[in-house]
């Protein structure tokens, strides 16, 4: 999927030039998802009948499947790299926007403890869905590790440099306490 993370739709706004450097704050959750298995999938696939076209379905169907679930409980894709995706759960007034917002008559939850609530719940089910997905033809498992931490997350958004006389792309990274150790 083609898609721009949230925290920087906010970041850039209703502007019509992007001026760089964006730089911003946001608590909650951060959840690092690894995806793993593809190698051996790859593998496997190659002396397949069709296999780069299986691969490609797979691989296509997995994480389409990834960031429906992720999106269903409001986490934010901030970044993929290689096989692993970082994904926000803002900490907001849940509160307000929907009644008993953890699932209990009388929810008095801080905002952050909400964020984790729903981090742990896509996590959970990231993982009863596709934890050792089997991908048919190929005969593989794909594999999921979650971790998930609390706190600040600074990001920014650069200019990046240009290589061989192409345009420079914008690169996007985040950082914080939640990233520590993943």
């Amino acid at each position: 999927p083609n898609f721009v993370t949230e925290v920087v739709q906010h970041g850039v706004g209703n502007r019509t030039k992007l001026e760089l450097p964006i730089i911003g704050q946001r608590n909650g959750c951060v959840a690092s998802i690894v995806c793993s298995g593809f190698h051996e999938l790859a593998q496997r696939c190659q002396d397949q009948p069709n296999g780069a076209h299986a691969l490609t379905k797979y691989i296509g169907r997995f994480f389409t499947w990834v960031v429906n679930i992720i999106t269903a409980y409001r986490g934010d894709i901030l970044r993929l790299v290689g096989d692993t995706l970082i994904v926000l759960f803002e900490a907001g007034n849940d509160s307000e926007s929907f009644h008993s917002a953890c699932g209990s008559l009388c929810c008095k939850h801080s905002s952050e403890e909400l964020a984790c609530l729903r981090a742990a719940a896509c996590s959970m089910e990231l993982h009863k869905r596709l934890h050792h997905l089997d991908v048919g033809n190929c005969s593989g498992l794909l594999t999921l590790r979650i971790g998930v931490g609390i706190g600040s997350l600074a990001f920014v958004v650069v200019r990046g440099i240009s290589y061989t006389g192409s345009s420079p792309s914008n690169e996007f990274t985040v950082t914080g306490p939640p990233q520590i150790g993943r």
